[in-house]
């Protein structure tokens, strides 16, 4: 397999390409690929994170340009079509690579992520800001520290989930902080806020599975209005809350979560089956 890529199973199994969300890596999906042993798990490094470089400028980050690269990084790869699953700003990025390149996809799976517009959250100043606090506060005295806290997120702890976690963090002068720097989370704050999804949904013509939190509840009248809006604007989607989970839904109920992408997929795969006996008869 290509270095820049991390993998999980059987490539002769049905693959999913998966992106991560903001100030993670590829490693995240490690955890989870264990309750999609069915699948061929392929993931990488978004740009600034993990071990990829960053943009040379803001607008390298705007979301048609980020699915070309994708599309070139991807293009390495012997597959002839595959699904793509990305979580919060991967699922953002995974509808543009939809519209852009229909072709290549038997589907979209968005774990919370491409259907709440950012304007919804505040001004783009107001996350600017906020995304400077949370990068600001997210430093530890020691790795010891930052473990243990990480361990607090979960209900047990495993190899694959430390691994995950100590690929988003560096040390600097004794100090662990996020190794995605805070231009780069601006930069995608920035060009996300200024490009929404749904200008483009009613373009994407690939089946789209979207799967939202639940918690914290005080988002869920949020959560709603955009799942309404997601419905009318997007072809064949299929959306489903997912009780008792956050935005990191796929750590918080992995079973749960497996369950549904394993049914949407062979009802998917039924139909694409389907469809080609249907256009082989017609030729």
């Amino acid at each position: 397999m290509n270095e820049e890529f991390y993998e999980w199973g059987n490539p002769q199994n049905t693959t999913l390409v998966s992106l991560h969300g903001m100030g993670s890596t590829g490693l995240t999906f490690g955890e989870f690929s264990k309750y999609l042993d069915t699948y061929h798990i392929l993931a990488f490094d978004l740009p600034g994170h993990g071990n990829a470089e960053k943009c040379n400028k803001k607008t390298d980050y705007q979301p048609a340009k980020l699915a070309e690269k994708i599309h070139e990084k991807l293009s390495k790869l012997e597959k002839q079509s595959f699904y793509l699953m990305g979580h919060s700003l991967g699922g953002n990025i995974a509808l543009y690579y939809g519209e852009k390149y229909p072709e290549k996809l038997k589907g979209i799976i968005l774990l919370d992520g491409g259907y709440i517009t950012p304007s919804e959250f505040g001004s783009l100043e107001e996350q600017l800001q906020e995304s400077e606090r949370h990068y600001t506060e997210s430093r530890y005295d020691s790795w010891k520290d930052f473990i243990e806290e990480e361990k607090k997120e979960y209900s047990s702890w495993s190899k694959e989930l430390e691994v995950a976690a100590r690929a988003r963090v560096k040390e600097v002068n004794n100090e662990i902080q996020l190794k995605v720097e805070l231009d780069t989370i601006q930069a995608f704050i920035t060009v996300f806020f200024e490009e929404s999804v749904k200008d483009i949904l009613e373009r994407i013509k690939v089946p789209i599975l979207l799967l939202t939190a639940s918690e914290p509840e005080e988002v869920n009248a949020i959560r709603e209005s955009s799942c309404k809006r997601f419905e009318q604007l997007a072809n064949a989607a299929t959306i489903i809350s997912i009780p008792k989970a956050g935005h990191d839904l796929f750590s918080d109920q992995p079973i749960l979560i497996a369950q549904h992408i394993n049914e949407w997929v062979i009802k998917n795969e039924c139909k694409l089956i389907n469809n080609s006996k249907v256009n082989n008869i017609s030729k």
